[in-house]
């Protein structure tokens, strides 16, 4: 339970759990950002207890750290494809859902960006896009 919040870190003692160890990890990352804090509690054969706290006072936070801004769009898959040619390709291929928007919204602006959920998909993608990198 210790290094439960650690990146990348997953259980040997529980091996057919699925995990990239990185979702819990980029939550206390953005509570402690947010002056907050993510606890758990568990217990053998009934589960796990996670509570998040986070303040909602505006005078938490330094004047620093207050950044005023407008809602971002949402941004369609579906672009330009002429301008998306011209940048490099990258194809990521993960079976987290989460992951791969996350992936796709941070390499997108600069990539021409593709995500598989799996090897086979993956494949299937690289026969018809010419691909400058891959990560699995």
């Amino acid at each position: 339970m210790k290094q439960i919040f650690t990146k990348f870190y997953n259980s040997k003692s529980h091996p057919r759990c699925q995990s990239n160890g990185i979702g819990l990890s980029l939550t206390k990352e953005l509570e402690t950002l947010h002056h907050g804090n993510i606890k758990v509690s568990s217990e053998l054969g009934k589960g796990s207890l996670f509570t998040v706290e986070k303040p909602i006072d505006r005078e938490v936070y330094s004047e620093q750290e207050i950044v005023e801004s407008s809602p971002l769009p949402v941004q369609d898959r579906e672009t330009d494809i002429s301008a998306q040619e011209e940048k490099p390709c990258i194809l990521f291929i993960d079976d987290n859902k989460d992951l791969q928007e996350l992936i796709y919204r941070i390499f997108s602006k600069r990539d021409q960006t593709l995500t598989a959920e799996s090897a086979l998909q993956g494949l299937e993608l690289l026969k018809s896009n010419p691909v400058d990198k891959c990560a699995f």
